[in-house]
């Protein structure tokens, strides 16, 4: 990637190809939304990559009703959408495995093409890309996931291999009420800027308070359902990372698109506008 001043970053989490439809779309109805508008936003403002941070399917959940890994035949959605859809957008792209991606690690690892625990180094900063959705990996039947703690000893290596360099912790989750006292004194460094995770399907920004030397945890959103926002529904989106390392400063919004949708039978729409803003100095 060209060195520059400013650097943009996209970030997605919980799209959900899959058998269901949600606010009046297909899945394919809706993903062919979502990468429209993509790539609409990159003429107007190109971005350097996408990071995408998990649930990319139900590929092992529910099996017996359809859309799953374990069904006959082992269809991936996770496969599905990289062909159908995240290959038309003009940025390279990198993707954690959700609680829905419970591949066993070499599998996973020939689908998407990276490990279950990898980074995206990015000029000044550091994306460690964590999987938190590591434990009782290739099941053979239903299965929601099952958390497991950070590896603090991996985190720690990046940042050694990556001295004088601005770190972004990102997940699926953090369970942070799971997570070590090992990992909450990690936090103490000041080069790590804040946590970004997805799975809830809200936009929200909030400190982890003292205990987690009051690190903001990001969340990203979701481009399928969403149950906390489901009256008002401004919830389909993608939250924009802006680097500026020249003024020692990162900014994050949520971005939404203009949209219109079904809720319980009744047709409604929202014009396209940002909310949840936080600006990071260093």
């Amino acid at each position: 990637m060209p060195e520059m001043k400013t650097k943009r970053v996209i970030m997605l989490s919980d799209v959900h190809l899959c058998h269901l439809n949600w606010f009046g779309m297909t899945s394919e109805q809706r993903l062919d939304k979502m990468i429209k508008e993509l790539n609409e936003d990159y003429e107007k403002s190109p971005y350097d990559m996408v990071l995408f941070l998990g649930d990319y399917s139900l590929d092992f959940w529910v099996c017996a009703e359809g859309g799953s890994y374990l069904n006959p035949g082992h269809i991936s959605n996770t496969a599905n959408i990289i062909k159908k859809y995240f290959s038309q957008l003009p940025a390279p792209f990198y993707m954690l495995p959700g609680n829905h991606e419970q591949y066993a690690p070499e599998t996973w690892k020939a689908i998407v093409g990276t490990d279950r625990y990898f980074t995206v180094p990015y000029g000044p900063y550091v994306f460690i890309m964590l999987d938190t959705f590591s434990g009782h990996l290739g099941p053979d039947f239903h299965s929601d996931g099952t958390y497991e703690p950070v590896k603090v000893d991996y985190v720690k290596k990046i940042m050694a291999e990556n001295p004088g360099k601005k770190f972004f912790l990102c997940a699926h989750d953090f369970y942070v009420g799971q997570e070590t006292q090992e990992f909450k004194d990690l936090l103490a460094d000041p080069d790590i800027l804040c946590l970004f995770a997805g799975h809830t399907h809200e936009s929200r920004i909030f400190s982890l308070g003292a205990e987690f030397h009051n690190k903001c945890l990001v969340r990203t959103g979701n481009y399928a359902y969403s149950h906390a926002f489901e009256g008002q529904f401004a919830s389909w989106g993608w939250r924009e990372l802006i680097c500026e390392d020249d003024q020692k400063r990162v900014k994050t919004e949520y971005l939404l698109p203009e949209t219109k949708y079904i809720v319980k039978g009744e047709q409604r729409s929202h014009e396209a506008f940002r909310r949840d803003g936080i600006e990071l100095r260093y």
